[in-house]
């Protein structure tokens, strides 16, 4: 599994990022502003190993919640994230190598 620890270096671009409708639709308690400061404010992202333009990331909004965000990264080099919620699920934290606790739970 690769993932890529932001810490040395900055996040994942904000330069050509879109935030899919459905994303706030279905989690009104976030907004466009706060999936994009999540978004600049990446701790840590990984390429979806069965997909090569799909990218999972975890980072703060502007309240300091965790959201997880899934986005695609298009031909144009533009990001679309189409999912996102706060918490992150453990799976995600699996994934990304921020936690090894694998109980069932959330």
């Amino acid at each position: 599994m690769y993932y890529h620890l932001v810490e040395y270096e900055r996040g994942l671009s904000l330069d050509n990022i879109e935030v899919a409708p459905r994303v706030t639709k279905r989690h009104p308690d976030l907004t466009d502003d706060d999936v994009r400061n999540a978004w600049d404010n990446t701790i840590r992202w990984s390429v979806r190993p069965q997909k090569d333009d799909e990218y999972i990331a975890v980072g703060f909004d502007s309240s300091g919640r965790l959201i997880e965000m899934v986005a695609l990264r298009t031909a144009i080099d533009t990001w679309v994230v189409y999912h996102e919620q706060t918490p992150p699920t453990k799976r995600t934290l699996l994934e990304l190598g921020l936690t090894n606790d694998r109980s069932k739970d959330r």
